[in-house]
């Protein structure tokens, strides 16, 4: 009964404070001549955006040797071009994935997902005021 009691103000003063919202949005466009797309990171986070260009996703810039080294297992199921467009989708994937770790480790917590076409959206929410009282917090 002593750990709700001491549970209570937590949970009251957790339920005050007000959470930040920020958006992860991946987007594909394609480049000026229509060959091949231009893929895209955008943070948006209280007003302000920051969107970083990722390499131009076009599979024969990569050698065979490098494709082949990436996969595991016998390769003989596809051709050497479907794999390098699944090498280069993948190294997108990767970008992705690691932002979403970085911003994880900040403290975002992923509450939402959409996507639209080749647009995909992250809602990511953070409440600094629980945060700052769980870290200043001993027992």
């Amino acid at each position: 009964m002593l750990s709700l009691v001491a549970l209570a103000p937590v949970h009251a003063q957790k339920s005050t404070s007000t959470p930040r919202y920020l958006m992860l949005v991946r987007d594909l466009d394609l480049d000026a001549g229509g060959l091949a797309t231009k893929p895209t990171l955008t943070v948006i986070e209280d007003g302000t955006f920051t969107t970083v260009e990722l390499p131009t996703l076009r599979g024969s810039t990569y050698s065979k040797k490098v494709v082949n080294a990436s996969m595991s297992g016998r390769i003989d199921s596809t051709t050497n071009l479907l794999r390098r467009n699944r090498y280069v989708s993948n190294l997108l994937y990767q970008a992705e994935v690691k932002k979403l770790n970085e911003l994880g480790t900040q403290g975002w917590v992923l509450v939402n997902t959409l996507q639209e076409g080749t647009t995909v959206r992250y809602l990511l929410q953070k409440n600094e005021e629980a945060l700052g009282r769980a870290g200043t917090s001993s027992r």
